[in-house]
């Protein structure tokens, strides 16, 4: 079990708190006299469920469910440690070169005292969530038999039935996505928790009224606020090196958005933002009043911080751009303020999306320029690819607008869509928030963003006027 506590460069070291019997056992690493939590280095900016999970498994023999994240008291050095509280799905195995050691001789067996004080403030705050005292449907004991005899009982009529392989992708008290496989296409588990409460009734309000646009809903549980779903076919797009899955999303899109304007009502009664133009105006003065002061703060030289008058200049054009993109006359459709590849699933032939806790109602072009932006990143080499897949996601609207509006109001799309995008989760009004240095960066970088769209912007009007 050596290999379980070995560390390797760009790693995060995360040591796994395995109990089972209502946490009065817990699993530890035999080391000399003593004993050590099994650790597992997790690679930087991976999923760090899966990796314990998958990790755990190849060099113990063990299958692990993670169950929460213990509130730990915060330290400034980087390398600590961070823990994961977990259990074995089956709780009578035995994992090879670990043994169980009783609750109670935890403190004298573990070789760190700082190490046995972790491990009971976990076990204590898991024999809350097991008692119901705190908030936490998945992070009891138990849950995963529960979810597998849940999800059993509607994959019956089906002819389904679940093989015991699964993969855990994400883990917490109130939220929770699971794969499983059955004996006919894999199913995944979804449940969501604040502040990603809206994706259930959006989630089922779509799967409601647009249902080939998202994958195909088995069953739901309001009481988890989760939902189990048969696995979208092919690919997700962030894969595809071939272009003819990208026209099918783009044309996919706008005939979703284009059907969903006669279902606004409904969407907004599901909790999707509010996006439209008139409420974009009605901020941008505030917003910039917010961002002046950001841009005061910056302890940077480079690069340089806006001046005012820079501000008061961009914050004309944007109000000029919604002015102009509200004039149009586009409806407000459905949107997804999180429309990256990872969240579109399909192949030459159709598409589905997914995770829709950033939808919202407004114009729908912001959504095209969120697929536009990452169609640049992702095919970089590829410039062709822009004016086809733009092509293929206005060919529907042609029907419902002129070419000349469509194409119009796209030229001033990635001004607009930037700001929507700003001020879409109200973070920006969070007084005590915006104080984050990485968050008032992150902010500085999205207004100078707007400035640059809203140059490329006046150079496009001004080649129009020549």
């Amino acid at each position: 079990m050596s290999s379980l506590v070995t560390n390797a460069p760009e790693t995060e070291m995360f040591k796994v708190i395995i109990s089972r019997h209502l946490n009065s056992e817990v699993l530890l690493v035999p080391d000399g006299n003593t004993f050590q939590l099994p650790a597992v280095p997790v690679p930087k900016w991976s999923r760090v469920t899966p990796h314990i999970s998958e990790r755990l498994l190849e060099l113990s023999g063990m299958r692990t469910i993670c169950l929460f994240y213990p509130e730990l008291q915060k330290t400034t050095n980087e390398l600590a440690a961070q823990y994961m509280v977990a259990e074995l799905t089956d709780p009578s195995s035995e994992p090879i070169g670990l043994r169980w050691v009783s609750r109670d001789d935890v403190w004298s067996r573990l070789s760190s005292a700082e190490e046995s004080r972790t491990v009971e403030y976990a076990l204590t705050a898991g024999d809350a969530y097991n008692a119901g005292t705190s908030h936490g449907n998945f992070a009891r004991s138990g849950w995963f038999q529960e979810l597998l005899a849940w999800a059993q009982t509607h994959l019956d009529r089906y002819g389904l039935t679940t093989t015991g392989e699964f993969r855990q992708l994400n883990c917490g008290p109130t939220f929770s996505l699971v794969r499983l496989e059955t004996t006919g296409p894999a199913v995944w588990f979804k449940a969501v928790g604040e502040p990603n409460l809206r994706e259930f009734p959006i989630t089922t309000t779509l799967a409601s009224h647009f249902p080939s646009y998202v994958p195909a809903l088995i069953a739901t549980q309001p009481s988890w606020n989760g939902w189990l779903a048969f696995e979208a076919g092919g690919s997700v797009l962030d894969e595809e090196t071939d272009i003819p899955t990208w026209l099918v999303a783009a044309r996919t899109l706008a005939q979703l958005q284009i059907e969903s304007r006669k279902r606004v009502p409904e969407l907004m009664d599901a909790g999707c933002r509010m996006i439209q133009i008139a409420m974009l105006l009605d901020q941008i003065d505030p917003f910039f009043e917010v961002m002046a002061r950001l841009m005061a703060k910056q302890t940077t030289l480079y690069p340089p911080p806006l001046t005012a008058d820079a501000l008061h200049t961009l914050a004309a054009s944007l109000k000029e751009a919604c002015i102009f993109l509200a004039e149009l006359d586009l409806p407000d459709t459905l949107g997804h303020m999180d429309f990256n590849p990872g969240n579109i699933c399909g192949s030459s032939t159709g598409c589905v999306f997914l995770d829709w806790a950033e939808a919202y109602v407004g114009h729908p072009f912001y959504t095209f320029e969120y697929l536009r932006e990452q169609l640049s990143r992702n095919q970089p080499d590829k410039k062709a690819w822009q004016s086809e897949v733009t092509s293929w996601y206005l060919d529907p609207w042609i029907s419902l607008v002129s070419a000349d509006v469509a194409t119009r109001a796209l030229e001033v799309t990635p001004l607009v869509a930037v700001l929507a995008y700003a001020l879409s989760n109200n973070t920006w009004q969070d007084a005590e928030r915006v104080e984050n240095p990485k968050l008032a960066g992150y902010f500085r970088s999205l207004v100078r963003r707007m400035q640059r769209e809203a140059q490329l912007w006046d150079e496009r009007r001004q080649r129009c006027l020549c």
